[in-house]
């Protein structure tokens, strides 16, 4: 899904198009989030609180994710740290665990795949095993389950030509 060009983008005159970027586990829906954060970078509770120091303060002082350090465990520490509900609850009432988001990978044409250079790190580091290559195809390209994919990043980093990004794929919810 790609995202349209940001009001800022605009006035800086900036064209091009970017999806928005991903919030931290359990980060509130849209508006929700940015009233409820307050940007706290001068403490930066969210930040120092990520054990693999994946939470980054993004533009406007807004936390996001960048995997270019590690890949989400879904510790909750982050949600534990945050002092105005921005992220959380990580469980409902009766103790179960929610959803941390509904981020998935994307893999881009530069792929090694695509030009017949054999390389599966992303295969190898996919704990859930959400990224398979199908043996015979040629070329042979990772094939997603997104029924698998938590959207941790762990494959991100080792791509040896960053052809591999996590991206929010909220989904509209239809009455």
């Amino acid at each position: 899904m790609t995202g349209s060009v940001s009001r800022s983008g605009l006035l800086r005159g900036d064209w091009t198009r970017s999806d928005p970027p991903l919030r931290p586990p359990w980060a509130l829906a849209g508006v929700a989030f940015f009233d409820a954060c307050e940007r706290c970078h001068t403490c930066t509770h969210c930040i120092s609180a990520c054990p693999p120091a994946i939470v980054v303060s993004g533009r406007g002082g807004f936390p996001e994710i960048s995997f270019d350090q590690g890949a989400c465990d879904f510790c909750q520490a982050c949600v534990e740290a945050c002092p105005t509900g921005a992220l959380g609850p990580a469980m409902d009432a009766e103790g179960r665990r929610l959803t941390p988001w509904n981020a998935r990978i994307e893999v881009a044409l530069s792929c090694l795949a695509n030009s017949q250079i054999a390389c599966r790190v992303c295969e190898d580091q996919c704990e859930p095993r959400a990224i398979r290559f199908r043996p015979g195809a040629t070329p042979t390209m990772p094939a997603i389950d997104a029924g698998r994919c938590t959207g941790c990043g762990a494959c991100v980093g080792p791509c040896p030509v960053d052809a591999i990004r996590v991206t929010a794929a909220w989904k509209e919810v239809t009455a």
